[in-house]
């Protein structure tokens, strides 16, 4: 038997790099504690990367999840748990994953949570959230990412039926991510995580249909053109325009052919800065806000069905 995590006490958490990672040998077998306080926890998942995450038990209701976009890997350290600063003043529990693909490579920036050609890691990660969210007793799931890490949340919310994603200005299909007329991202991504996409011609010669072979896994588009069990308040910009057509428009016209826009997708459009941009803290937290009371608008009772995600258990 595996010795149990350290867990530290939240008023004697300062700084996550002092805390230890625990192990966890087999990343189908996690099992986080129901003590108060932080942990954290480091899992292989192939390829020499490890899937790491942070766990926040404050014993609430809610289970915030956190989900980076790219990262600037000259003044970013490995494992970057995004939010955790702002979250930890919260009185909710708070998850935070740092995206393994970005230890293949020292010159990756972004993946999307993705996984590769034989990891699925949105359903482990969604299995992880299943779990802590048992473990500390939460009744509501809240994912939260910008930009690529809201592409995760939109991929991972889904295998977690009931709970709502917080995407902000996010891609929703990885192959129209162009930023700038620029394929270096796409270019980056398929030759360190995905070398199996890269078209017949080269690297050189992709264009935006390099990844139809993924199917929904890179493009939520396709995902959401049917119901899915979770809910989703979508956060954009309105002048962040390279992601208003390639993504927000194709998302939107999705789940119109869905029949699912206003009982199981939200919109909240905002005018921010001509660019695609983080929103301050204030605008971020009213949207927090807005989705907690959405689920706890009335119909949402214990024995709702599919909304409800207090009886989440591992799978």
């Amino acid at each position: 038997m595996s010795s149990p995590p350290t867990v530290v006490k939240l008023e004697d958490f300062t700084h996550h790099p002092d805390l230890p990672f625990h192990l966890v040998p087999d990343v189908h077998d996690w099992q986080p504690p129901s003590e108060l306080g932080v942990t954290k926890y480091r899992s292989p998942v192939g390829r020499g990367a490890d899937l790491e995450a942070l766990l926040l038990n404050q014993g609430s209701e809610v289970l915030l999840v956190s989900l980076h976009g790219a990262t600037n890997r000259e003044t970013v350290t490995l494992p970057r748990f995004e939010r955790l600063r702002t979250f930890r003043g919260m009185p909710y529990s708070s998850l935070y994953f740092a995206d393994p693909a970005l230890q293949l490579d020292e010159g990756l920036t972004l993946a999307w949570y993705t996984g590769w050609e034989d990891l699925p890691l949105p359903d482990i990660l969604a299995d992880w959230v299943s779990r802590a969210a048992a473990a500390v007793g939460a009744r509501k799931v809240v994912f939260m990412g910008g930009s690529g890490g809201g592409f995760a949340c939109l991929q991972v919310s889904p295998r977690v039926p009931g709970s709502v994603a917080i995407p902000i200005n996010p891609q929703t299909a990885i192959p129209r991510y162009v930023p700038g007329g620029s394929w270096r991202p796409a270019r980056n991504y398929i030759r360190t995580v995905m070398p199996h996409l890269t078209p017949p011609e080269g690297l050189e010669a992709i264009t935006t249909e390099w990844g139809d072979p993924a199917g929904d896994r890179l493009n939520v588009v396709e995902r959401y053109r049917t119901p899915q069990p979770n809910r989703v308040l979508y956060v954009q910009n309105l002048n962040d325009h390279t992601h208003i057509g390639d993504h927000y428009e194709l998302f939107r016209r999705a789940v119109a052919e869905a029949g699912v826009e206003g009982e199981r997708v939200r919109y909240f459009e905002y005018d921010g800065p001509h660019r695609h941009a983080v929103p301050d803290w204030e605008l971020t937290s009213g949207v927090l806000r807005q989705a907690l009371a959405w689920l706890d608008e009335p119909g949402r009772s214990r024995s709702s069905g599919p909304d409800e995600v207090a009886d989440l258990q591992p799978a």
